[in-house]
């Protein structure tokens, strides 16, 4: 007989206890078969203080369950790890009116959902099993609805009936219960799961659906099991249209599966190796304090430089009034001015320069 493989996993940002659920349910049902290898994956977008812990624990509940473990890293695969990226984003946006706009999640969507894919292919999976949820389905298919994207929600995991050629096939078998019932039962199979959110999460399009699916269940509920019957439908209707595949392309660069020339990874991977603006910064100090200067001009540079990119940094204004020959500072006095032969008095105010 042949083993087939399964990758337990994820290509979006979902909670752990969702694939944590899941890999501990494949276990129990199918893990005692011969002809099935379940293997879990997960992917490090290289979020400091977020996706360390997650795997530490991930790599836990792997080894209690004497399950193979795998990770994959942005950088190992070509990517730049989030952290940079979200430091980048607004110059991005500023040179690149397809980039306007767009949040973290944007860019960690497209290189998660690659990157998922090049695990499935470092492993030889046959089939991914993602823990997407109930909930997380009802957000994917209204996010996709508010942009008038059908397209984009036929093509919505599980593939089962419809595989992609060159892809294993995506299953969801946890795509109908919802997320406060596979919190309940990790909490009461006490399970080794991260309970911190992501820091570049908040503000994100995911965000806000998933508010607007958390009322639309309060008013009315049922109505995240309604948008998936929905999307089923239309998934048939759709088929019975298009009867013919689309047409499956691979990208011009990479070589993975898309439905453009370049596919989205590779050009949000172009705007983050473009440079942009000055190619080199000197500061000269005028402070007249030369080597005893307790921090050097390059330092300063890379000071600003660094907090800039964490957070806006405050204006320092800093008063530099005019001074004597003796060094006695004049505040708002009579100075003159030699230009040639000319003496000029006139009033001078104290200087302000401020740094951005």
């Amino acid at each position: 007989y042949e083993i087939a493989s399964c990758l337990v996993g994820s290509e979006m940002c979902i909670r752990d206890r969702d694939s944590a659920v899941l890999l501990t349910m494949l276990v129990d049902i199918i893990g005692q078969r011969r002809d099935v290898e379940i293997i879990s994956g997960c992917i490090d977008e290289g979020i400091d203080g977020y996706r360390s812990p997650s795997l530490e624990l991930a790599r836990e509940l792997a080894d209690s369950l004497g399950i193979r473990f795998e990770t994959l890293s942005y950088e190992e695969i070509g990517y730049d790890r989030m952290d940079n990226v979200v430091k980048k984003m607004d110059i991005i946006g500023e040179n690149n009116p397809d980039a306007k706009g767009m949040m973290p999640c944007s860019y960690c969507g497209v290189f998660r959902r690659q990157g998922i894919n090049s695990l499935a292919e470092k492993v030889g999976a046959d089939i991914m099993a993602l823990g997407h949820n109930l909930d997380d389905m009802a957000q994917s298919i209204i996010m996709n609805f508010q942009k008038g994207n059908i397209e984009r929600s036929v093509r919505l995991a599980p593939h089962t009936d419809d595989p992609i050629e060159g892809l294993a096939p995506r299953v969801v078998p946890l795509r109908w219960i919802p997320e406060q019932e596979i919190h309940a039962h990790a909490i009461f199979s006490n399970l080794p799961i991260h309970h911190g959110d992501c820091p570049h999460a908040p503000g994100a399009m995911r965000q806000l659906s998933r508010r607007i699916i958390a009322d639309m269940e309060t008013i009315t509920p049922g109505s995240r099991h309604g948008l998936l019957h929905s999307l089923d439908q239309i998934r048939k209707l759709h088929k019975e249209v298009n009867p013919t595949k689309s047409e499956i392309k691979n990208c011009e660069k990479c070589g993975e599966i898309t439905s453009r020339k370049i596919c989205q990874a590779c050009t949000m991977k172009r705007w983050l190796e473009e440079n942009y603006g000055l190619s080199d910064i000197n500061l000269v100090d005028h402070s007249g304090l030369n080597d005893q200067s307790t921090i050097s001009s390059n330092s300063m540079v890379k000071i600003l430089l660094d907090n800039k990119m964490q957070t806006q940094v405050k204006p320092i204004l800093k008063k530099i009034p005019y001074r004597q020959k003796r060094g006695q500072a004049i505040f708002d006095g009579e100075t003159q001015r030699k230009s040639g032969n000319c003496i000029a008095g006139r009033r001078e105010r104290t200087q302000h320069f401020q740094i951005f």
